[in-house]
C-alpha cells in the first residue's frame, strides 16, 4: 500500500487553523492525504513534534475520508524516539508512515537498516515510505539500496526553476527505481513559487504510481492551492509522464500527415 492522490507535507498543525478549517481546505483542492510531522531529530533537535495536536487533526481528516501519513526526520541513535513518534502514529490513526533520512546516514547503510528494522517493528504491519534526496547520481554516499526496503520511495525532485536540468523529475524518480523502489511517488514544491511554476514543475512530475506530494501547506499561497485545486489526478487523466506520452503521439501524427502530404 502507498498513498495516492494528491497529499501535502505539514510541519506544524496549528499554521492550518482549526481543525475543520484544515479538512475544508484540503477538500477544496481535492487532497486524498496528508503527511504531518511527527518528529524531528536533525540538526540537534531532539524533540517528538505535534503531540498535543495531532491525534484530533488525525481523526478530522479520517473523518472525512482523508488519509493520514506521518513523517519523521530521524538520525541514527535516536531510533527509540523515533519507535515512539510510530507508535503515536499508528494509535492516532495513521495510513502508514513516511521516514525522512537525511545527510546524517550518509555512509551509513548499516544505522539505516537498524532505522527501517526499528520502523518496521513500530509500525505494526502498517506501510512505510522514505523521502529524501531526489537524485541518487548526486548522492552517492547515501544507502538508497538499503533504504529501498521501504514500500515506496518519496524523492524530494524540487525544481521550480529548472536549475537541475531538463527532466530533472524524471531523472530522479528513475534513479529511485534503479536503486530498488518499486513504487515512486514525486514530492514537488511550493515554496516561493508562483501558480505557473506549481503547474509547470507537476507536468514534468511523473506520476506513474498515482500519487505526487507537495512541500508544504506552511509555504503554500492563495494562488498555489489554485494550481493544486487544478491538477486532477484521476486514472484517466493525462499527468506527467501521460502528457509528455500524449504529445509525443500527437506530434508522431504531425510528421506522417506531412511527410504523405501531396
Amino acid at each position: 500500500m502507498n498513498p495516492t492522490g494528491k497529499g501535502m507535507f505539514v510541519r506544524n498543525w496549528t499554521i492550518t487553523g482549526s481543525p475543520a478549517e484544515a479538512v475544508g481546505r484540503a477538500k477544496s483542492v481535492g487532497l486524498a492525504w496528508v503527511s504531518p510531522l511527527y518528529g524531528w531529530w536533525g540538526a540537534g533537535k531532539k524533540a517528538p513534534r505535534n503531540v498535543s495536536t495531532g491525534a484530533k487533526y488525525a481523526q478530522a481528516f479520517r473523518a472525512a475520508g482523508i488519509d493520514v501519513w506521518p513523517w519523521i526526520y530521524p538520525v541514527p541513535g535516536r531510533e527509540a524516539e523515533v519507535a515512539a513518534a510510530i507508535k503515536r502514529a499508528v494509535a492516532d490513526g495513521a495510513a502508514g508512515i513516511i521516514l525522512d533520512p537525511e545527510a546524517e546516514y550518509r555512509k551509513q547503510p548499516k544505522a539505516a537498516a537498524q532505522l527501517m528494522q526499528v520502523a518496521r517493528e513500530a509500525a505494526g504491519g502498517l506501510p512505510i515510505g522514505v523521502s529524501s534526496y531526489g537524485y541518487t547520481k548526486y548522492h552517492p554516499t547515501f544507502p538508497y539500496e538499503t533504504f529501498a526496503s521501504a514500500d515506496f520511495g518519496v524523492p524530494q525532485v524540487y525544481d521550480l526553476k529548472d536549475n537541475q536540468g531538463k527532466d530533472y523529475q524524471r531523472k530522479g524518480v528513475d534513479s529511485w527505481r534503479a536503486a530498488g523502489f518499486n513504487v515512486v511517488i514525486p514530492a514537488l514544491t511550493t515554496a516561493s513559487a508562483s501558480r505557473t511554476e506549481v503547474l509547470a514543475e507537476y507536468a514534468q512530475a511523473p506520476v506513474d504510481d498515482g500519487g505526487v506530494v507537495w512541500w508544504d501547506w506552511q509555504t503554500t499561497s492563495t494562488s498555489e492551492w489554485g494550481a493544486i485545486a487544478d491538477i486532477d489526478l484521476e486514472p484517466s487523466s493525462l499527468t506527467g509522464a501521460g502528457i509528455t506520452a500524449a504529445s509525443a503521439v500527437m506530434v508522431a501524427g504531425l510528421v506522417w500527415w506531412w511527410t504523405r502530404r501531396g
